[in-house]
């Protein structure tokens, strides 16, 4: 870190916008908009210019579509819809799913359709047509039979919605094509989750246990990808790399794994930086590649993690988030102006402005 940069605090997020090496996301202490250099490794702040009625809280998925932004809340289904400027985010209108039951699980947009996800089967997806803003429901039961219960992961693969349990061992597939259901069952006797897709077939860690699957879904066969020797804590989330690395991330505790191609042997990450998180949340919700890098954001935890290979080992490290002077002199302007309060900050040093907030 460079004298002149200012450390931000911690930040908490689900979710954030990924284009062009930054991430676009709400932080939920600040209530503030923050854009981060992924390659610099800095924080900025994104101005918004309309704030009049927003009452966003805490956002479970950023989407992007062009110069619009759909923020879905993670306990109801309401969708915050901004646009973005050269100057800042400008909230435009506020999009309530009256007969969306209980919290998100996942969004996804597909063809100007934007897929919101409940937490279980036994309840309605809500489809948001963003060109006319035409909300419509989907059953998510397969002819009146309900392939178990609470969800336990969800993932998009072209115009098909995949989707674990978090019993049992069968994977729902949603086509949102024609909205239609097909269950497969993957004969493993053990209950699986984690979901994710590697060269076409669909990759299954097993819950509290030390064996990741491979499952073809169009020959109905399983495979053993790779086992730890040891037990561990349980999986959580499954990640593929573009270059096929198999990261595998916790639930509540700080310890990552990686697949090992040469022995198909599960294998931790090293971490070299503390990992500092509340161990009474789900650690592992949002995460996004860059430049062959895991970036997972901090929910549970305090600061962004890092996973990256250095020479032959995968490492993790806390990523602080830090601002130049010049944007860490805007953003308290902004916050400033945003609260009503005018001031000159021509030839005023950083601790003579820091001193009035």
């Amino acid at each position: 870190m460079k004298t002149y940069d200012y450390q931000m605090g911690n930040m908490k997020f689900m979710d954030a916008n990924y284009a062009d090496g930054r991430l676009l996301f709400f932080d939920t202490l600040s209530k503030e908009f923050y854009s981060f250099d992924m390659n610099k490794e800095e924080l900025s702040h994104v101005k918004l210019l309309e704030r009049d009625g927003l009452d966003m809280e805490c956002p479970r998925r950023i989407i992007r579509d062009r110069d619009d932004l759909y923020i879905i809340q993670a306990s109801s289904c309401v969708i915050y819809h901004f646009k973005c400027t050269l100057l800042g985010l400008v909230y435009v209108e506020k999009i309530i799913a009256e007969e969306f039951e209980g919290g998100v699980k996942e969004a996804f947009l597909y063809v100007g359709m934007l897929w919101i996800i409940p937490t279980s089967a036994n309840k309605k997806a809500a489809v948001l047509d963003i060109m006319n803003n035409h909300l419509k429901y989907v059953s998510l039961t397969n002819k009146g039979k309900v392939c178990g219960g609470l969800f336990d992961a969800v993932v998009c693969d072209n115009s098909y919605l995949y989707i674990s349990f978090m019993e049992g061992s069968n994977i729902y597939r949603i086509d949102m094509i024609d909205e239609s259901i097909r269950v497969f069952d993957t004969g493993i006797s053990e209950a699986i989750g984690g979901i994710a897709f590697n060269k076409g077939n669909v990759l299954l860690r097993v819950k509290g246990g030390d064996v990741v699957y491979s499952y073809d879904l169009r020959n109905n066969t399983v495979r053993t990808i790779a086992k730890k020797e040891t037990k561990c804590e349980e999986f959580g989330r499954v990640r593929v790399l573009n270059n096929g690395t198999i990261i595998l991330c916790p639930v509540y505790g700080n310890d990552f794994y990686y697949i090992d191609d040469s022995n198909k042997k599960i294998l931790p990450v090293k971490v070299v930086t503390s990992i500092s998180r509340d161990n009474s949340s789900t650690f592992t919700i949002g995460t996004v590649e860059h430049n062959e890098s895991l970036y997972v954001f901090p929910w549970s935890g305090e600061k962004m993690v890092k996973i990256s290979k250095h020479g032959n080992c995968w490492e993790a490290r806390e990523i602080p988030f830090v601002m130049s002077e010049e944007n860490y002199i805007l953003c308290l302007k902004d916050r400033m102006i945003s609260e009503q309060i005018i001031m000159e900050q021509e030839n005023m040093s950083i601790r003579e402005f820091v001193k009035l907030l």
